[in-house]
């Protein structure tokens, strides 16, 4: 096992814990074979994620803690319009067949294998592959994103990584 992955909660059995940082880098649950469900506790997804994100070059800590400010905790946004972990908008990042099936079938692949893989393949071919730290979130906010105002998501992202 790589030694990141023990710090980013990657494992193959589930992990109690009672640090609330745990629930959010993914160390409290495993994730289930099929979606990553959110849940108002526990971001069952964040392993899932870490893990992808670490397989596609991507800096774990960044795209989890730009996450954190998005749809992580599992809510839809932009009313009704944003979904999944990433908060994947109609009329942007969310693919338009999946936008056509419905709210629920949107937030429902936003937070699969499928979708999260989608989004992450996203981010990386965005710029943010190979990148680390605050390069890393500032790629992520600015060329996968594009808000129109970017301070949140950078401060939540920036936070997450400390001074990397």
């Amino acid at each position: 096992m790589n030694p990141m992955d023990s710090i980013m909660g990657i494992s193959d059995t589930p992990q109690a814990s009672s640090n609330p940082m745990d629930s959010i880098m993914g160390i409290s649950q495993a994730p289930s074979d099929t979606t990553v469900p959110p849940t108002n506790d526990n971001h069952i997804g964040t392993p899932y994620i870490a893990q992808k994100a670490q397989e596609l070059g991507l800096d774990p800590q960044a795209v989890l803690g730009v996450a954190q400010n998005e749809g992580l905790g599992g809510g839809v946004g932009d009313n009704g319009t944003s979904f999944g972990p990433f908060q994947l908008h109609e009329g942007g990042a969310l693919p338009p067949e999946i936008g056509q099936q419905g709210p629920q079938a949107a937030q429902a692949w936003a937070w699969s294998r499928e979708g999260i893989d989608y989004a992450l393949g996203k981010m990386a071919a965005s710029g943010a592959a190979g990148l680390k730290g605050m390069s890393a979130v500032d790629a992520i906010v600015r060329n996968f994103e594009r808000p129109k105002d970017p301070t949140a998501d950078l401060q939540s992202g920036y936070n997450a990584v400390g001074s990397n």
